[in-house]
C-alpha cells in the first residue's frame, strides 16, 4: 500500500490524515472514500447546519495535502477490484447510472471508479441549477483526471458560485491548458467579482493564448463593473 512522500511535512500529513478520519497506513483509494464520505456530511442539506461550510474547507483543505503527499502513480494506479464501473465499492458508493437525487449524484462525482461516470456526475449537477451542488463541485476540482475537473469547473460557471473562487486559484496552478481555460472561462461565465482578479492576472501572463483571451474578458468585464 503506497504511503506519502517525505517531501511533505509528516505533521501536515498525519493532521490532514486525522482531519478525514484515516491513519498513516491509509493508501489513496482509502483517502478518495474518507473524502467524499466528509464532503458528504460536511453538505449544506445534512444535519452539519451552520457547520459544514467549516467542515468542507476543512476536508478540502486536507484532500490538497494529501494529493500533494501521496505519489502520482500511487494516484492513478487503484487496485483492479475498484476498477469496475459501476460497482458499488466498500464505502457503499453505487456508480453514475444508479445515482438519482442531489447526493448520490455528488457521492458519484466523488467516488465513482470510472472518471467518465465522474465527469457525467458534475455535467448532471451543474444541471440541477441547485447552488448546494457546489460543496461536490468544489471538491470534484482537485479530482486525478482532467476531464472531471474541466466538468465541475464547468457546472460551477453554470451554477455561479462564487465561492469556489479560492478552489480556481489553487487548481490554476501547474494544470493542463484544458483546465485552465475551463477553470477561467467559469469564473468569466459567474459574473464580475473582485475575488477573480487575482486568477485573470495570472491568467494573462499564460502562455495559451486562449488562456489569456479569456481572461482578458473577464477582467474588461470586472474593470466595467467597477466603473458603474
Amino acid at each position: 500500500m503506497a504511503q506519502p512522500d517525505a517531501i511533505v511535512g509528516a505533521r501536515s500529513v498525519a493532521s490532514a490524515l486525522q482531519t478525514l478520519g484515516l491513519d498513516g497506513s491509509a493508501g489513496w483509494k482509502d483517502v478518495r472514500a474518507a473524502y467524499a464520505l466528509k464532503v458528504k456530511q460536511a453538505h449544506p442539506d445534512s444535519s452539519a447546519g451552520r457547520g459544514s461550510r467549516f467542515l468542507l474547507e476543512r476536508a478540502l483543505g486536507a484532500y490538497r495535502v494529501l494529493k500533494d503527499a501521496y505519489p502520482a502513480d500511487a494516484r492513478r494506479s487503484p487496485s483492479q477490484a475498484v476498477r469496475n464501473a459501476g460497482t458499488t465499492t466498500e464505502w457503499g458508493v453505487p456508480g453514475a447510472a444508479a445515482a438519482v437525487g442531489l447526493g448520490a449524484l455528488g457521492q458519484t462525482a466523488l467516488a465513482a471508479t470510472d472518471p467518465a461516470q465522474r465527469a457525467e456526475a458534475c455535467a448532471k449537477l451543474g444541471r440541477t441549477g441547485k447552488r448546494s451542488a457546489a460543496a461536490y463541485l468544489r471538491a470534484s476540482l482537485y479530482d486525478d483526471d482532467d476531464q472531471v475537473v474541466v466538468a465541475a469547473a464547468t457546472a460551477l460557471g453554470r451554477l455561479k458560485v462564487r465561492a469556489a473562487s479560492g478552489d480556481y486559484d489553487c487548481v490554476f496552478e501547474s494544470a493542463s491548458r484544458a483546465v485552465r481555460v475551463s477553470v477561467v472561462q467559469a469564473a468569466v461565465e459567474t459574473g464580475p467579482a473582485e475575488c477573480y482578479r487575482k486568477l485573470f492576472v495570472r491568467a494573462l501572463k499564460d502562455d495559451d493564448r486562449a488562456v489569456r483571451r479569456t481572461a482578458l474578458t473577464g477582467l474588461s468585464r470586472l474593470n466595467s463593473a467597477a466603473q458603474v
